[in-house]
């Protein structure tokens, strides 16, 4: 009986660690994919503006 138990525990956490690594990788993906957009977003009206954003800092180019 004490051997079935540990075999059902030994069971379940196998199953749901690759899940739930695998939702925190995209989870990580989505964070990163939204700061690179955000990022190229910074940079687009950056350059719009006449200059060009590196980390969100303006860095004016001379003309």
């Amino acid at each position: 009986m004490a051997t079935d138990q540990r075999l059902d525990q030994r069971i379940t956490t196998v199953e749901t660690k690759p899940g739930s690594k695998i939702d925190m990788i995209e989870s990580k993906i989505d964070k990163l994919d939204q700061r690179i957009k955000g990022l190229v977003r910074q940079a687009s009206v950056g350059i719009l503006l006449g200059g060009l954003t590196i980390g969100g800092v303006l860095i004016r180019l001379q003309k």
